[in-house]
């Protein structure tokens, strides 16, 4: 009986471990496609590639705007670490870790440059669910680059990326509960 449940043992935590790994696979997959249609959409909305009005918090514009965010990424704001202000009325836009997404405009939320035809997404992860940022950054960079990705704030420091960072950069990019800010050119 010991051998037995020695097995059954043995053959649950390796589909345990497995489950886990295609979890976060699958959220990797989702943030970057999520991160993808934000970037795409707000180049959209302002088809000028200038951003008027100075600093300022995009995301309930783009909540609004009804076409960029799905609406199954779209929660309350009560309980999310930057609350209602960053999202309004029309709700927060939240990350596939459990986060919010923060769209700004210019001189945006960690002090990337000051620019009219820029702006930064704000990822947040939680404590209990850490962005896996090799992963996620190492797969978003080179598909964000031809979208206008310009630079990258992790836990390795502001980076300006182009087509030639490679994944191998972000392999030590530690797993955060904080954020990662991604500055975009409209």
């Amino acid at each position: 009986i010991a051998i037995v449940l020695g097995i059954i043992g043995t053959i649950l935590g390796a589909i345990w471990v497995a489950s886990a790994r295609v979890n976060n696979n699958q959220k990797v997959s989702s943030g970057i496609q999520e991160v993808l249609a934000i970037a795409s959409g707000v180049k959209a909305l302002y088809p000028s590639g200038v951003i008027q009005g100075g600093a300022q918090n995009l995301t309930p514009f783009i909540i609004n705007a009804g076409n960029i965010v799905p609406t199954d990424k779209i929660a309350p704001c009560s309980g999310l670490r930057w609350g209602a202000g960053y999202g309004g009325t029309a709700g927060c836009i939240v990350s596939p870790w459990g986060g919010q997404i923060i769209v700004g405009s210019q001189n945006g939320w960690d002090g990337l440059p000051s620019s009219s035809n820029a702006f930064e997404i704000l990822l947040e992860a939680t404590g209990s669910h850490p962005l896996s940022c090799p992963a996620f950054m190492g797969t978003l960079v080179p598909a964000a680059v031809s979208d206008g990705l310009v630079e990258v704030y992790t836990s390795l420091g502001r980076t300006t990326v182009s087509s030639s960072t490679t994944v191998s950069y972000f392999a030590n990019c530690s797993s955060t509960a904080g954020e990662i800010a991604l500055q975009f050119q409209l």
